[in-house]
Order: C-alpha cells, then structure tokens, then sequence
C-alpha cells in the first residue's frame, strides 16, 4: 500500500509546476466551504424571525440572502471543476511523459518481457487512473474535512453537547474509514493487472491479425478473448464488491445511530426551551450536510485504494534499472570507425552460449558482410555492438574506446541501424524521414536522396514529401520502407552503418535497386551487413561466417574468392542462400 510518504512525493513532484493552479483551487474550495456553512444560518434566522412575527422586508432580504450565496457556490463549484480538470491533466500529462521517457531508456531484456499492450497500459491507464487524485480528490479531501470541523465548531456554538455529539461520530466514522481503506488495495491491484494483461493480449493478436485470420485462427482468438474479458469483469467485480462493503457499510451504519441520538437531543432541547425552532432546523441540516463530507471522505478512500494499486504500479516502473549502465564519459571523433570484438561471448539470461570467444578487428571505412545460418548469432553480434545488450565475457572497443565508456546517447548518434522491419507510421514522407526534427530541411532530404542515387524513386511521388503514409506503412512496398530507412540513416549521419537482413523480403529486382543505395551509403563509413542472400554482400571489403556462436571464416571477400576451399566459395558454386537450420 501507498504510504502517506510516497502521497506526498506525488503532490511535490507533480503539483509542484501548477503551483498557481493548486492554490487557488484551494482558495476556491475554502470559499465555497464558508457559503456552505452560511447558509443554514440564514435559514435558521429565517424561521425564527418568521415565528416571531418580523418586519416582512427583512424575512425578503434574507430570502435573497439565501438565494445569492447559493448561486454563489454554485458558480464556484464549477470554476472548481474547471481548474481541477486542468490541474489533473496537466499533472497526469507530466507523469505519462516522465514514464515513456523512463521506459525508453530501459534496455531490451525489459521490453522483451512485455508486451505493447502491457506497456500502454502501465504508461497510460496508470496514469488515467490517477487523474481525478490530482484533479480533484485530495483536494476534495481537505474540503470535506474543512467542512466537517466547520459543521462541528458552529454547532458548538449553538450547543456544545450537539457539538460533541457530532464530534465523536464523525471521528468514530473517519477512523473506521481509516481503518478499513486498505482492504480492497490488493483486489484493486489485480483489477488492473487483469486490465493490463488483456491490452498485452489485444495489441499481439491485432499485430498479426492478417496471419490469424488466413490460417483459421479467429475461433481460437475469440476464445481466449473472452477468457481474459471474463478474468477482468471477475478481478474487477471482486474489487468492487470489497470496496463497498469495507467503506459504505460503516457509513451507514453509523450515520443511522448519529441520527437517532441528534433528533433524541433535539427534541428534549426544545422541550426544556434551551433551543428554537430554528436551532431544530439548523441542527438537523448540519447533520443531513455531514452526509456529503462523510461520502467524499468514502469515496475517496476508495478512489486512494485504486490510487494505491497505480501508485504501486508506476513506482514499480519508475524503481526498474536499466541492466545497461550509462557511466561513460569518452566521445569519438567524426569519421569512419575501427570496430574491436576481444573474447567476446554472450548468451541471454542463463540460456545457452550465443556467442562464444568472438574475436576480430573491422578496420576504418571497412564493409563487413555477415553470413550464417538462422541462430548462428548474426543478429546477437549487433546487438552487442549496438550496446542493447552487454557480452557476458571479453569487450567490444570503437576506435580503441570501450562501448562501456562510451555515453549511450552518443553511441546512439555513431551507429545507425537498419532491420528487415522498417516502421513506418501515419504522416507524410517528410515526418517519417525527420521524426519531426525541424532542423533537418527539404533540401537536406533531397540532398540524401541524391548522394543515394534513388532521385528516379521518388520523382515517382506526385506530391513529393507530402506524400501520405497509411499507418503502419500503408501503401509502401518493403522496399520503398527499407529505401526510407537508408534516407533516414543517411540524415542522421553516423560513422557506423548496420544492416540487419535489410534484403529478406524483397524481389530481386528491388535488392539490386536497393544495393546501389547502400553503397553510396557506406562511403567514407564502416559498415556491417548480415544477409542470408549472397547478393546483397557481392560487393564488401570482408566476409564473416558464423556457425553456431562462432566464426568459423573471416578474411577479405577477394581473398576468399580466390580459395577454392573457402566456405564462402562453397556457397557461391552452389548459388544458392544462406538458408535457415
């Protein structure tokens, strides 16, 4: 459960920026709390200067009186409402943006594990579930409270044993809210779970929904849907009937008693004459008024049960490392970049051996092609030098510098990657060539395409860089996405180039379009290029061949070619890829 501590964090953390705003939602709360307690008193003065036969203007002035303060707090509730709106999604806002940015920075062994829809989930319905706590709640808390030691002071006033009275009912209910307000924190956490393994369940089924519909699937899809739907409407029925009977059944339990014993008093106060008719009215609308604070207070404590189980969530998120460690401080220089792997072996978690005692020197401007077979660890020996994840033993040093050494954002900005899935999302060719970064130009996009060779390619565009893109890279072919992904690399100007089996699911036609690209691309850089089609290294400097973890062949293209009894001529006399085990 949520400590008062880490309540207090998410205030000062949060409402911190809209300090203004939260001060004077405070200041209208309070405003509205004193035309709250006013009120009744006119009406008191009302009924009693009625009953003694006053001036008949004097009855009319307080009937306006009534009638003012009432539109009065009417329009301040709403003024409330608003600035609370603003303040909850601003703060939520705020949140969503220190969770996504967290999250990016966490390294893959922890996205691996989760699912898309798991992880909207916990960025997102986290923090939609905590908005009414910033919007509102504990503001409203300290409102009701405000009013209920105001209802109970001003009865005091009018008799201190009303005043008591109320007093040790309205603590008696407080404390037993208190004291029963953590009881539907774990059911409420695993409403929310439930929640989130549904999203997870829906954005994989939805990502390959083509493939599941063409091979009979949906049956089986529809199943196990209902299956997670029926586990949440469980998970958050559960939770529903437990916040209930923990909080509402106190209240009105209590209410009922604190009725009875007011009404006992106040009829044998106005039987003894100690109190007026008015005094009767008042008593009993500053007691029906404690309905109000007493509910907020309940349902607040049931909104902090579900505030519990989001603040568990998010914290758990926020409290998560990165395995990766961003320590270094040694920048490279600009220019082609000599890549070292020293013993070098790896595997993932305490699985098998990857990589195993990789050793090799790529030399500056040097293009390496990579060949070997489906879990050969082509894929695993970009990813270490990438730095997505670390080797398990030996290093890996970019121009003498270890990776470890090395800042991560600036790693980021040496190395550019390519993958046989380019993503392309719903905007203009523009948007996806610059993710929105308004430094880079028109002209330096034509620029690229021209260095690239591909100006025939996109002349084929009529509207040019206001072409639409479908989501999801609707409407382009993957060689046209893998042709977007080369201007992309070529904009963002790194010293390293990876290709990631950039030629898998294309015709040979569009490889040979595409290697001309490449090429221009690699000039004045070092570049690796995994391929399973010996085409697509035809033209390298270097030639590696892995075999299960190891390098079982590594020297210069040429040279190979040259040795009859090389592993690379054997492929080429066969013609045929470097096919999958």
């Amino acid at each position: 459960m949520a400590t008062f501590k880490e309540y207090g964090t998410f205030l000062g953390d949060y409402l911190k920026p809209h300090k203004k705003k939260a001060l004077s939602l405070g200041g209208l709360m309070l405003a509205g709390t004193a035309l709250s307690l006013v009120n009744p008193q006119i009406l008191k003065n009302f009924i009693d200067k009625a009953q003694d036969g006053s001036d008949i203007n004097l009855l009319l002035w307080l009937g306006i009186a009534f009638v003012v303060i009432a539109i009065c707090g009417q329009g301040l509730s709403l003024l409330q409402v608003y600035l609370g709106q603003m303040i909850g999604w601003s703060t939520t806002n705020d949140l969503r943006k220190d969770l996504l940015n967290h999250s990016l920075h966490l390294d893959m062994s922890f996205h691996t594990k989760r699912t898309s829809g798991e992880m909207i989930e916990r960025i997102d319905g986290d923090c939609r579930n905590l908005f009414s706590f910033f919007s509102g709640v504990i503001f409203q808390m300290i409102n009701s409270l405000l009013l209920l030691l105001g209802i109970i002071l001003v009865l005091f006033f009018e008799d201190w044993k009303l005043g008591v009275v109320l007093s040790i009912f309205s603590l008696c209910t407080v404390l037993a809210l208190m004291r029963v307000h953590g009881i539907a924190v774990p059911s409420a956490k695993k409403a929310l779970e439930a929640n989130t393994d549904l999203m997870g369940f829906l954005e994989e089924r939805f990502s390959g929904l083509r493939d599941i519909t063409k091979n009979g699937g949906s049956s089986y899809f529809l199943k196990r849907f209902f299956q997670f739907q029926y586990a949440l409407f469980r998970a958050s029925q559960r939770a529903w009937v437990i916040s209930r009977l923990s909080t509402w059944s106190v209240t009105i339990i209590l209410f009922a008693i604190a009725n009875v014993v007011i009404l006992s008093l106040s009829v044998s106060f106005y039987s003894a004459g100690s109190i007026t008719i008015g005094t009767i009215y008042l008593v009993v609308f500053y007691t029906n008024m404690l309905v109000e604070p007493l509910q907020n207070i309940a349902n607040n404590l049931q909104e902090f049960q579900n505030f519990n189980a989001s603040i568990q969530r998010i914290n758990e998120l926020k409290r998560t490392q990165n395995a990766i460690t961003d320590m270094g401080n040694q920048y490279l220089t600009s220019g082609p970049k000599e890549v070292t792997f020293n013993h070098v072996s790896f595997s993932y978690g305490q699985g098998k051996i990857v990589l195993n005692d990789i050793n090799f020197k790529l030399g500056k401007g040097i293009t390496l092609g990579v060949l070997g077979r489906t879990g050969s660890g082509k894929s695993t020996l970009i990813r270490l030098l990438s730095r997505i994840y670390d080797p398990s033993t030996g290093t890996i040093a970019v121009d003498g510098v270890n990776l470890r050494d090395i800042p991560l954002a600036h790693l980021t900005e040496k190395i550019g990657v390519v993958t046989q899935e380019t993503y392309l999302y719903q905007g203009n060719i523009r948007d996806n060539l610059t993710f929105f970064n308004s430094s880079i130009t028109d002209e330096d996009i034509f620029t690229a395409i021209r260095s690239l060779g591909i100006e025939d390619w996109f002349n084929r565009f009529p509207k040019g860089l206001d072409t639409l893109i479908q989501s999801g890279g609707g409407g382009m072919s993957s060689g046209e996405a893998q042709l977007i992904a080369l201007i992309r690399l070529f904009l963002k100007k790194p010293d390293i180039i990876i290709l990631d089996e950039y030629s898998s699911k294309l015709d040979v036609i569009t490889e040979s379009w595409l290697q001309q690209a490449v090429i221009n691309l690699m000039t004045n850089r070092t570049g690796i290029i995994i391929a399973h089609r010996l085409s697509t290294v035809n033209w390298v400097n270097e030639i590696m061949i892995l075999e299960n973890g190891s390098i079982v062949e590594h020297e210069k293209r040429e040279d190979l070619e040259s040795r009859l009894d090389s592993r690379y001529m054997e492929l080429l006399k066969t013609g045929l890829e470097v096919q999958p085990n």
